[in-house]
């Protein structure tokens, strides 16, 4: 797949206004500030903001926060992530609060060649989510470029990414390219043995990528619910874990395979609230008040076993649930296992998904590994049908 990218942009652009579409769906604290795991999203961009501004023309961000559905919501806005990026980009930001507003028009015009300017979130507008090309088409008075760098949205048909690429000259950003190249590459000429990490909570996502996969990997490991959902088509003992029912059939399709490996312990809590204290358990000693909230002991070195002969790793999703402290030890410790592997010997690694990522930040080891993927559907989505509706307007024809 060939891309229309920002680096084929040859003419001279000082002065003019170019619309970036950036994903900067993050969360903030109880001072409104970004969450520390969650500002490398702000990260992902700086290239291509640097790029455009090193060049002289006026930079106009455009970004969307949570599910508002067309309606104003005040801790949405993007006001908020303002000063976080500031900081990361090491230049001042002006901020506009809105988007296709006469004022917008207006401000945006009155931009000094080389600022940057950020616009109010994009979904607060019903044509977003719709993919209105009317809205598109106000979008597009903003500038005279457009540039979408907003990869972990690229899966959502939206005005901002999809319709307004008729109406102005169109180009992806670094960060989409990057992210292009690199799961394409591991789709296409993956270095064997090519070992896939699936945990999480949405079957109805790994599922497929793992129907997709298995013919060409060596190795499936699973945890989460993914991995509850398996484990009970196998008619394994797993208490009160949550799984998906609905996928329990076609389950038994995959853990026929050599190539699936589930867990052989758990660790479990009780839902009976007296009993506070989790513990590894085998299947045969699960009752029917236990709950499954990561994989066991024996499971997490033998993955890891598995992981050490690996050239190739892609991992999405975590191996348990890592809300609770109890849930978090088997993904942590493989965190840590995937990076030194990626750090120290000739293995490539791709990461991606919200909570993965968050886990790695957390362990500040996201430079560590060799790719990280914004994306957690739109990787997975990509992966399963390497197109999305958000970058097929980008293909070369």
């Amino acid at each position: 797949m060939k891309l229309v990218s920002l680096s084929q942009l040859k003419q001279d652009i000082t002065g003019k206004r170019v619309l970036v579409r950036v994903d900067f769906n993050v969360q903030t604290d109880k001072k409104q500030r970004v969450l520390e795991n969650e500002l490398f999203r702000l990260e992902k961009v700086v290239p291509t903001i640097k790029w455009l501004v090193k060049r002289g023309a006026k930079v106009i961000i455009l970004t969307h926060r949570g599910r508002p559905h067309g309606k104003f919501v005040e801790e949405l806005s993007t006001k908020y992530i303002v000063e976080d990026f500031e900081k990361i980009l090491g230049k001042s930001i002006i901020t506009i609060p809105g988007v296709v507003e006469n004022f917008v028009y207006d401000s945006v015009k009155k931009m000094n060649n080389g600022e940057v300017a950020l616009l109010e979130n994009v979904r607060f507008y019903p044509g977003e989510e719709e993919n209105e090309k009317k809205f598109a088409k106000k979008l597009s008075r903003l500038a005279d470029f457009f540039v979408h760098d907003a990869f972990a949205s690229s899966h959502r048909e939206s005005a901002s990414i999809v319709a307004i690429a008729k109406y102005l000259p169109s180009y992806a950003g670094f960060l989409v390219e990057a992210e292009i190249t690199e799961l394409s590459s591991i789709l296409q000429k993956p270095r064997r043995p090519f070992v896939v990490v699936l945990g999480g909570s949405k079957c109805h996502t790994k599922m497929p990528l793992i129907e997709k996969l298995l013919p060409h990997v060596d190795a499936i490991l699973v945890g989460g619910i993914v991995a509850n959902t398996l484990l009970k088509s196998a008619h394994n003992n797993i208490g009160s874990s949550i799984f998906e029912e609905d996928f329990v059939s076609i389950g038994k399709l995959f853990i026929k395979s050599e190539k699936v490996f589930l867990p052989n312990d758990v660790v479990c809590d009780n839902i009976d609230t007296k009993k506070i204290e989790a513990e590894v358990k085998n299947f045969d000693e699960i009752v029917k008040t236990d709950r499954i909230i990561d994989i066991g002991t024996k499971t997490t070195v033998e993955y890891a076993n598995i992981l050490r002969s690996a050239k190739t790793i892609l991992w999405n999703g975590p191996l348990g649930w890592i809300e609770k402290r109890q849930g978090s030890h088997a993904s942590e410790a493989l965190a840590e296992y995937v990076a030194a592997l990626s750090t120290s010997s000739k293995v490539k690694s791709v990461v991606g998904g919200g909570e993965t990522l968050s886990i790695l930040s957390r362990l500040n080891l996201l430079d560590d590994v060799t790719f990280v993927s914004t994306g957690g559907g739109a990787m997975l989505e990509y992966l399963v049908y390497s197109n999305l509706p958000g970058i097929n307007p980008y293909i070369k024809k």
